[in-house]
């Protein structure tokens, strides 16, 4: 379709009035939010003689590609022509600079968020890898100190048959003990580990509870508008549908007459 400055301007109301920018980029929300758009959009030619044909793809690139990239340039340009008097903004313009700043504000805010999961996912990682570190050095503590052991009860002269079993079965002990202990530092790390990331799964899903409860408050108000909407359009028809009614009726009396 051909975009006018008229075609601009209700289109940046729909933007300020819905605030796709509220949900992150790429989720589904926001994309609903630029087809319920396009949907407002759409049934304008109702009650107006402005007439769209748009998606909520188009309109979205529409505003980031467009709108905002040529708001952004005449903002600049205005800065550099310091000293010319420039004429004061247009509804067009103060809509833009809503629009601007609430983009903004989402893209600052989404990169926070992204940067706060790295730094937590590498604290994490740190936390796991100090684990298994402080495992292994205990585990090598515990070789040396059995190696130890093993040279200072070393046997100076031949052992008999019973000797040798009890050797062997405390060597045994040791080596099961040995084990058990691996096996516990093993534990600790992995449920350090899967603690860590039970936290981490906990918070997306209570950040991901509360989008959809913020989804389905705003399902609510679009619904709540739109019917408002359609009952106006309804009011607004049957006026008009009166109104030729009326017109009609009189000139039928003035046909009548003459």
């Amino acid at each position: 379709m051909r975009w006018l400055r008229q075609h601009d301007i209700l289109f940046a109301r729909e933007v300020v009035a819905l605030d796709p920018y509220q949900h992150p980029k790429g989720s589904r929300e926001r994309f609903a939010l630029w087809e319920k758009i396009a949907a407002n959009l759409d049934g304008f030619h109702l009650t107006n003689q402005i007439n769209f044909s748009v998606t909520g793809r188009s309109v979205r690139d529409r505003v980031n590609l467009v709108l905002i990239r040529n708001y952004k340039k005449k903002m600049q340009e205005e800065r550099k022509a310091s000293g010319i008097e420039v004429p004061p903004p247009t509804e067009f313009d103060q809509l833009m600079e809503e629009i601007v700043d609430r983009a903004e504000d989402a893209e600052k805010e989404q990169k926070a968020g992204q940067d706060e999961r790295k730094e937590k996912e590498d604290r994490d990682r740190k936390v796991a890898e100090e684990a298994r570190a402080q495992a292994l050095e205990r585990v090598g503590q515990t070789r040396k100190r059995q190696g130890v052991e093993a040279k200072e009860d070393k046997p100076v002269k031949r052992r008999s048959g019973t000797e040798t079993i009890e050797y062997l079965k405390e060597r045994s002990q040791q080596q099961m003990r040995l084990r058990e202990e691996e096996l516990k530092i093993q534990r600790e790390a992995q449920e350090a580990n899967a603690k860590a990331q039970q936290a981490f799964t906990a918070q997306l899903l209570q950040q991901q509870q509360q989008q959809q409860n913020m989804f389905a408050a705003l399902q609510k108000e679009q619904q709540q508008q739109w019917q408002q909407q359609q009952q106006m359009q309804a009011s607004i028809m049957l006026q008009q549908q009166q109104q030729s009614q009326a017109m009609m009726a009189i000139l039928q009396e003035l046909v009548k007459k003459n």
